[in-house]
């Protein structure tokens, strides 16, 4: 039970503000816990601060270690509007030609005439004008349309009553699976048909058992004809979600055997999972190789599983897993008949780029391609050769170069501002009692001071500013006689010794030196000797980074990270002991507490005693007179 506290009403004193004044005393040294507690928190925030900083400088270091910056080349074309030029680091300097004879087109349909509904929201049949009304796309009107691409096939069901921007929506949703897609322009009042990607490889068709669609609708021209087959299933498939045969206990082989008009038959497998839907395998086979050759699948209106053959081929189906379940009877195929029928058939083709490289033909499916180590990017068909320079790139090196200086410069500069920053000692972290009788201003004003100077002639920074420097300064040794072995060969020097190790670039020779002798300036930074750990035979930017991950070591040890429970790192586990210590405190100070309330109520009851007892005499002597 909690002890009852009693206000000074026999004693006409504050009680309460009486203890909190004893207590006030007795708080100093939990305060000063606090206030410790505060100071160890700082420094830990500033050496994570540190490790942040010397871990952007490290990456950077990483790079450099990257002979690719040193060997940096650069492409200039007499003729950039109509072939622009790259290089790569694997590009030889030299002098080069190049003609473009042919750009890479890809493969596209257009509306020969226009549609004459002039609104996406005009149904297909109004497209269609024929006078002969037997003939005509009409609105009850339903066909299949598929789609042969690229990368796959793939079927649609096509209606007369469909709107223009229903029908382009539903031929761009298999678009992933065909490499086809198709606009509509209100204004042109055509179909734009084109495939995703150049090149000769980038051709596709369309084919229709109804006529009508291509030519009448979507006033495509000219078509051929030809025939196709048809599997259609007996099982009905609410949606393409339906799972195919969810009691499977082991995957199985589903194969499909095509065979040509004309050719050798091929075998295409498919495996059926226990979680596999109808749709999955209808995207998987319409996507395959199988699909490519111009075989879909698709479910039609009647929720049956259907595969087309575009081809004209024959299609057979077995179920290869040996086992009593039988696929390809889930699927509705078992001993299906085709069915023929005849379609007509438009076909777009894509073009390759042509182009001549010091008179050499070479021929690519887009207008972006390599040679020689050179990108070049084919803009327009030429008449004339062009010339291509590629020299080495000394500015792109030298800037490399100059950035990591800079940064390492930053770094120097910042960790020497740690290390002779002031410390005010007078300026301790600020209690609670103390921030409420401060308005914000003070309160920033003296933390500023009282967090100055955390890492003050800190000897892990010192060392760490100590490494670094000597990591870059140091000779790089078993580099051949006469090469560039120190950073002051190409131009970089330290600064007078109060500067720390800041770094100087002479801009003129240290592009001489990357011009002149680049292959120096790179084993300079990126030799590496194999061994663990820095060594004098390791190259600037090599032994750099060692020495700075190591130093990240040894702060992440004494500091940890931010995800870093306290007792995995140094401060942290100081950290840990004194917030014991300061539960302890807290203890004593709870237990002391409640004594100097106990002792005031029993003064107060003790009083409430005496006056009882007073006022009782004086009734007996006033009942005497």
């Amino acid at each position: 039970m909690a002890d009852m506290r009693i206000s000074g009403l026999a004693s006409g004193m504050d009680i309460d503000d009486m203890v909190s004044r004893l207590m006030s005393a007795h708080r100093i040294p939990y305060q000063k816990l606090e206030q410790k507690k505060q100071v160890m928190e700082w420094q830990r925030d500033d050496y994570r601060s540190m490790n942040a900083k010397i871990l952007e400088l490290r990456n950077q270091a990483f790079n450099m270690q990257l002979s690719s910056n040193y060997t940096a080349r650069k492409a200039i074309s007499s003729a950039d509007s109509s072939v622009s030029a790259t290089a790569t680091a694997s590009a030889t300097e030299g002098i080069y030609t190049m003609k473009v004879t042919q750009l890479a087109k890809a493969a596209s349909m257009t509306s020969a005439t226009k549609l004459g509904v002039a609104s996406d929201t005009a149904k297909l049949s109004a497209a269609d004008t024929s006078v002969a009304p037997a003939a005509k796309f009409e609105d009850g009107d339903t066909t299949t349309l598929t789609i042969k691409g690229e990368k796959g096939s793939a079927t649609i069901t096509v209606k007369g009553s469909q709107t223009v921007s229903e029908f382009v929506k539903d031929f761009n949703n298999q678009s992933n699976l065909t490499g086809v897609k198709v606009s509509y322009d209100k204004a042109l009042d055509s179909f734009f048909f084109v495939s995703a990607k150049t090149g000769e490889s980038s051709g596709f068709s369309l084919s229709s058992e109804d006529p009508t669609l291509i030519t009448n609708v979507l006033k495509l021209g000219t078509t051929t004809s030809g025939t196709g087959s048809q599997y259609t299933g007996s099982v009905d498939f609410a949606a393409s979600t339906d799972v195919i045969d969810n009691t499977l206990t082991a995957d199985q082989m589903f194969k499909i055997k095509h065979t040509p008009i004309s050719g050798t038959a091929k075998d295409y497998e498919f495996t059926i999972t226990k979680d596999m839907t109808v749709g999955q395998l209808m995207k998987t086979i319409n996507s395959s190789d199988l699909g490519k050759l111009g075989v879909s699948a698709y479910i039609d209106e009647n929720k049956k599983l259907v595969i087309k053959d575009s081809t004209g081929g024959t299609l057979a189906f077995t179920d290869e897993t040996s086992d009593s379940k039988d696929v390809v009877a889930k699927l509705g195929l078992s001993g299906v008949t085709p069915t023929t029928y005849s379609q007509n058939k438009v076909s777009a083709g894509g073009v390759n780029a042509k182009v001549e490289f010091n008179d050499v033909e070479a021929v690519f499916e887009t207008n972006s391609f390599q040679l020689n180590g050179i990108n070049f990017v084919a803009k327009a068909v030429m008449t004339d050769e062009a010339t291509i320079t590629v020299n080495q790139d000394v500015d792109t090196v030298f800037e490399n170069i100059k950035s990591f200086v800079t940064k390492y410069n930053e770094m120097v500069d910042l960790l020497n501002k740690e290390l002779t920053e002031k410390r005010y000692r007078d300026f301790t972290p600020l209690t609670a009692e103390q921030r409420e009788e401060m308005d914000e201003k003070d309160i920033e004003r003296w933390e500023e001071k009282a967090k100055s100077g955390m890492l003050k002639g800190d000897l892990l920074i010192q060392s760490a500013v100590s490494n670094m420097r000597n990591s870059l300064m140091r000779t790089v040794q078993g580099l051949p006689s006469g090469d560039a072995k120190t950073l002051a060969d190409i131009g970089i020097t330290s600064g007078s010794w109060y500067e720390n190790g800041k770094l100087y670039i002479d801009e003129t020779k240290l592009k001489k030196a990357i011009a002149e002798k680049p292959d120096e300036v790179a084993a300079l930074f990126t030799t590496n000797d194999g061994a663990t750990g820095a060594s004098d035979s390791d190259g600037l930017a090599v032994r750099f980074y060692q020495q700075a991950d190591a130093i990240m070591d040894k702060i992440t040890k004494k500091a940890g990270k931010e995800s870093s429970v306290n007792s995995s790192f140094d401060i942290g586990k100081n950290l840990d002991d004194l917030e014991d210590e300061m539960e302890n405190w807290a203890r004593r100070l709870d237990d002391l507490q409640t004594r100097y309330y106990k002792q005031f109520t029993a003064m107060e009851n003790a009083l409430n005693k005496m006056n009882a007892q007073s006022t009782y005499l004086m009734q007996q002597f006033g009942g005497g007179a």
